[in-house]
């Protein structure tokens, strides 16, 4: 099953498909659809943002072209997504250059049919990253999000109340601080954000295990999440 096309509505449905090469850039897609992401969502699609896992847990690279590296398809039903909306869905999450491609995340979603999501949820569940340097450890996790679906919005159609649409935000846990997506406080006016919380205990003693002083960062296996 893939998106089947709804000219005239302000949404870009992308493949997001993983270079040959680790490093290499992603190949330039063509918009292919445009419809409501409610409509994604009724059409058996799930819909995520790993924004924070990069903006918050600094990690380097777009976590579903690492997911594309590992699990390699034929199929273009079968893996994931990007989509770009011209109006925004989060309030200042900011920009990143990533694969050398800029991804402005307040207007970026990921997504992917719903049989298959159980398989990339874990996958960038399960990512980590340290940086011994910048004393830097991070965690990632998920949890779900209500937003108003602008593309719903600016359709033409007239609603009875705000049209929204449910989402997957995978969260951070760091040694600094606990990052999570806040609803938005007075939509459509305001729009979700990062909130950030005092860090959590236990993500603090890992850390301080494996940054040190003295570095040990094979002591990253014994925090390692086993798999479901």
């Amino acid at each position: 099953m893939v998106p089947q096309e709804q000219p005239g509505l302000p949404l870009k449905v992308q493949p997001h498909e993983a270079p040959p090469q680790q490093g290499d850039a992603p190949p330039e897609a063509k918009p292919e659809n445009a419809i409501t992401l409610g409509q994604l969502v009724a059409e058996g699609f799930t819909l995520f943002t790993p924004a924070l896992v990069v903006t918050h847990g600094l990690l380097d690279r777009d976590p579903v072209l690492e997911f594309n590296r590992t699990h390699q398809t034929e199929d273009p039903a079968e893996r994931p997504f990007q989509i770009d909306c011209d109006y925004p869905l989060f309030q200042d999450l900011g920009a990143s250059l990533l694969n050398g491609s800029l991804i402005q995340w307040d207007r970026r979603l990921y997504g992917i049919v719903d049989e298959n999501w159980p398989q990339i949820r874990d996958f960038i569940a399960a990512m980590g990253c340290y940086d011994i340097p910048r004393q830097h450890y991070a965690k990632v996790g998920f949890h779900e999000l209500r937003i108003v679906d602008p593309t719903a919005l600016h359709s033409g159609r007239i609603y009875d109340e705000l049209p929204t649409v449910d989402i997957t935000v995978f969260c951070v846990s760091t040694n600094r601080n606990f990052v999570w997506m806040q609803w938005a406080a007075d939509p459509p006016r305001s729009r979700a954000f990062a909130r950030v919380d005092p860090p959590r205990a236990d993500i603090q003693q890992e850390a301080s295990a494996v940054l040190g002083p003295p570095p040990s960062p094979e002591r990253v296996a014994d925090f390692v999440r086993p798999k479901p």
